[in-house]
């Protein structure tokens, strides 16, 4: 079995109600059509980065 999660936050001036709709029409279309390949590599890339910039901080840096 297989766990997958979504964060999202609604911008200022979007109501809950719209933001949870949207939200729900994206997760449909992903389930429908996937991901392009585009999509995935720069998720990808993301991910890396922010585990990166996660340890530029003065706790990290104190641990070297």
């Amino acid at each position: 079995m297989s766990k997958f999660g979504v964060f999202g936050a609604p911008r200022p001036g979007v109501t809950l109600p719209q933001f949870e709709t949207e939200a729900d029409a994206v997760i449909a279309e992903v389930i429908a059509h996937g991901v392009s390949t585009e999509e995935l590599e720069r998720a990808k890339s993301r991910m890396i980065a922010d585990a990166v910039y996660a340890q530029d901080n003065q706790m990290s840096m104190a641990r070297w």
